[in-house]
């Protein structure tokens, strides 16, 4: 690969070939240059990260340049023609999961208890797939929550009945009642129910403000399925809306 902006260090072949759910996690080392925003006030943002995480948005790349592979998604779920391609729909289904997660976890940004667990809350095992249904909020799994045992999650829509009860179902039925031919869509797609973390935690998490290049230099490690995009979001307020709803083609 040759680009003016990307330099590949080092290229080595590997014995056995790499499966799509093989990859753990990232590295970031990332720098923003000319910055001239508050330090004062991006280190208090950073501190905050570091303890309490970032909401786990899916980052603007999944939707396509402008959100055109949202357009995509609402002309084919309104009747158009499928796409063609394994790739394609792939890429279209996962855009159009992703939008509905992004839009209710705006919501519970917005009511400011995207970290904490509502009544009914499907909560997720940190660092798996696994979750489990709390009826109800004790101390002790509010506490779990605080060690970061376990994180309050949000859909990835398809087949069959939502694990979420009580409030935390209610919650996404109202902000997602709009979007019935999407969900619809979605089921008719074959996708079954999932869910996904709401939170996101950022592990080693460093920065610092190299003078010689007036820059704010980011390190973090992140697991498979976050975005760096995301964290820099929380970091610089970023008027990216990766939880806003896009202009649709009717």
């Amino acid at each position: 690969m040759e680009s003016a902006t990307v330099q590949v260090l080092k290229v080595i072949r590997h014995s056995r070939k790499l499966q799509r759910g093989a990859l753990k996690g990232n590295r970031f080392l990332l720098t923003l240059r000319h910055f001239q925003g508050d330090r004062e006030v991006v280190c208090d943002r950073l501190t905050q990260i570091k303890v309490a995480g970032t909401p786990n948005y899916f980052g603007p790349q999944r939707f396509g340049r402008g959100g055109q592979n949202l357009d995509q998604v609402h002309r084919w779920f309104s009747g158009g023609k499928p796409p063609r391609g394994r790739y394609l729909r792939g890429m279209l289904l996962s855009a159009a999961r992703a939008f509905l997660f992004n839009r209710v976890l705006s919501e519970r940004v917005q009511a400011a208890n995207w970290w904490q667990p509502l009544p009914g809350e499907a909560l997720i095992l940190d660092g798996s797939h696994g979750f489990f249904v709390a009826e109800t909020i004790d101390e002790a799994l509010q506490a779990r929550v605080r060690r970061f045992d376990c994180h309050p999650s949000g859909p990835l829509w398809g087949r069959g009945e939502s694990p979420a009860k009580r409030m935390s179902r209610a919650l996404e039925e109202e902000v997602l009642a709009d979007y019935a031919l999407w969900r619809e869509g979605l089921e008719q797609a074959g996708l079954k129910q999932e869910r996904r973390s709401l939170r996101l935690m950022v592990a080693d998490l460093e920065w610092s403000f190299p003078p010689a290049m007036d820059s704010l230099q980011l390190h973090f490690r992140l697991p498979a399925g976050a975005y760096a995009t995301t964290v820099l979001r929380e970091v610089v307020r970023t008027q990216e809306a990766v939880g806003q709803p896009f202009l649709l083609d009717e």
